[in-house]
């Protein structure tokens, strides 16, 4: 049952039928921090001040135990627990509560050695203290409101509920949803008050403002260039209040502790809105909208995207570095993407992988180091979009905006996968051999008769004689197959044998020879899949989605490589001519090695 109880009728009913409250011992201690109790000492005070006749305090939900006549509380401890308190500290008759679980708990300041509750208690005490011994005309005033005698009214919203109390509690802290620091912060901020009648329309345009700053950092697409993956909270716009606050673009010091918990920020907002009053919401606004252009600018910026958003993979903090060097007053964009490069330079020297001709060795568990070279493949596939909308530009005066998927990088796990594997050049086991011959197959240009010794050397249980179909497949398709200058075992593992995938592509060709890789690669370049199902024909699935990255699509079509080369290995020719494109690509603007 939903009512409402006023601080005095609670203590009237425990005067006069000794109810009292008990918390259970499934709830946790007393945890609230001086902030939280400042928090409510201030809505308090702004509430006795303001015009308003009743203000609510947080839920109370309780179960009432006829056996021991007490309310067990379910939720709302902490202001409960505080409320208690503070009329403790008022010289006025305490809330009776008492803790199943801790006994010895009181609510009041005690001395000597205590526990972490009665620790946080006594905090909360001494916090009350200060605060009124600052605020001397306010304590009379608090006494009258809670006993009841100012035309205003503190109400409890009061549950009292008949379900069981232990359900009823995992019920109403499962999932529970708060309030974020941006969703209190647009309410304080577009509040009726704040506006005249002449100025309403102002106050409809900002929210409406506000909403498309919202819709913007909701596109994964822009919220992924600025953020890493896992920044998943629930108002994106806090961000951009979370800057503010931490760069102290309001040149503001709070008076009063604002904590470090999740409402922190807010209580930085209030704080200066308290103080400052009526130049308050310009200037926060004003804050607000500077952030939200400067990250669109650098959205909309080919260069500035791509650099910038290569710069925050490799640490998302460095945004404030660089809204640091934007907001310099002598900034000009040339010397901005100069300072973005010099960032890229010392990531890619951090990392050693600006050195083309290293080698990532294999450990003793046999996991490679390749991940190293990560930074280089990413600024190899950023920089040839770069480069690609330069001249694009220069031949029609606009920008293509192809645009590198930050957002697909970063959520679907790309990482660093060979492009021809540690086992597929002397194809001396049955597997690898069978793997190699299903890509004849899917050749229009193999003769009938060629598919058939195929099949025949498939449907084998004991190896065949593979040298012998081989040699037929040169014959027919009038070239030396498999002959290419191979990469040996170090060679494999430097970075012309490597290219950015994502997880689920890698995983779904495994340790495939490179033909399979590059049918498996190009269908779903194309939304396709391909494969050769038990009676080895060709099944094409439709509808397959996945971004395949511009530089690995170009490996496997042999795109940096100048003479002809098969398509059914990746040779050292293929390899020499796409380190070279690497080093050509980058070394003009960045510090890489050949």
């Amino acid at each position: 049952m939903q009512n409402e109880k006023t601080v005095q009728e609670l203590l009237n009913e425990q005067n006069e039928e000794g109810m009292c409250f008990l918390v259970p011992h499934y709830q946790r201690g007393y945890r609230w921090q001086r902030a939280n109790v400042l928090d409510l000492l201030y809505d308090i005070s702004d509430f006795i001040h303001s015009d308003k006749k009743s203000y609510s305090l947080q839920p109370l939900v309780v179960y009432h135990s006829e056996k021991d006549n007490t309310y067990h509380v379910v939720d709302g401890q902490q202001r409960l627990t505080t409320i208690s308190i503070l009329l403790g500290y008022l010289g006025e008759k305490q809330i009776d509560i008492k803790y199943e679980s801790r006994k010895e708990q009181q609510n009041r300041y005690v001395e000597g050695n205590i526990n972490i509750d009665q620790h946080l208690v006594n905090q909360a005490y001494l916090t009350i203290q200060t605060w009124f011994e600052q605020r001397s005309e306010e304590k009379d005033l608090f006494v009258k409101l809670l006993k009841d005698k100012l035309d205003k009214k503190v109400n409890f919203i009061w549950y009292c509920t008949t379900d069981n109390e232990v359900a009823t509690f995992i019920r109403l802290n499962k999932d529970k949803i708060s309030l974020t620091n941006a969703e209190l912060a647009k309410a304080m901020l577009l509040k009726r008050g704040n506006f005249t009648e002449d100025s309403v329309l102002m106050q409809k345009n900002i929210a409406t403002e506000w909403n498309k700053i919202e819709n913007t950092l909701n596109d994964d697409a822009f919220w992924c260039f600025i953020r890493p993956i896992e920044d998943n909270r629930d108002t994106r716009i806090d961000f951009l209040f979370e800057i503010i606050k931490d760069k102290n673009m309001l040149h503001f010091t709070p008076t009063d502790e604002i904590g470090n918990d999740r409402f922190s920020t807010f209580r930085y907002f209030y704080d200066y809105f308290k103080e400052k009053k009526a130049s308050a919401f310009d200037s926060i606004w004003n804050e607000i909208r500077q952030l939200y252009n400067i990250f669109m600018h650098w959205y909309n910026e080919i260069e500035m995207y791509h650099y910038i958003g290569f710069l925050i993979i490799d640490n998302s903090n460095c945004i404030l570095n660089l809204l640091d060097e934007w907001m310099k007053s002598d900034m000009i964009i040339p010397d901005f993407k100069k300072h973005l490069k010099s960032e890229i330079n010392k990531v890619i020297e951090k990392s050693g992988c600006n050195d083309l001709s290293k080698q990532y060795k294999y450990n003793e568990e046999r996991a490679s180091d390749k991940t190293k070279c990560k930074p280089i493949l990413l600024l190899f596939n950023i920089q040839r979009i770069i480069i690609i909308n330069r001249n694009m530009n220069q031949r029609t005066d606009t920008q293509l905006f192809n645009k590198f998927p930050f957002y697909l990088y970063k959520s679907e796990n790309w990482d660093v996968e060979h492009i021809a594997s540690n086992t597929d050049n002397d194809l001396t086991q049955p597997s690898e051999q069978k793997e190699w011959l299903k890509t004849f197959l899917l050749d229009s240009s193999i003769s009938d008769d060629n598919k058939n010794r195929i099949k025949c050397f498939l449907g084998l249980e004991e190896s065949g004689d593979f040298e012998d179909i081989r040699q037929k497949l040169e014959e027919e398709q009038q070239q030396v197959l498999h002959k290419e200058e191979h990469l040996n075992d170090a060679e494999k593992n430097q970075i012309w044998n490597f290219c950015l995938l994502d997880e689920h592509t890698n995983r779904s060709y495994g340790n495939s020879v490179f033909p399979v890789k590059r049918r498996i690669i190009m269908g779903k370049e194309m939304g396709k899949e391909y494969i050769l199902n038990d009676d080895l024909e060709e099944d094409i699935k439709s509808n397959v989605v996945a971004y395949v990255p511009l530089c690995t699509k170009d490996v496997f079509v042999k795109a940096y490589t100048a003479n002809s080369t098969t398509n059914r290995e990746w040779s050292k020719t293929d390899a020499k001519a796409y380190k070279k494109e690497i080093f050509e690509c980058l070394n003009k603007e960045f510090n890489v090695k050949f």
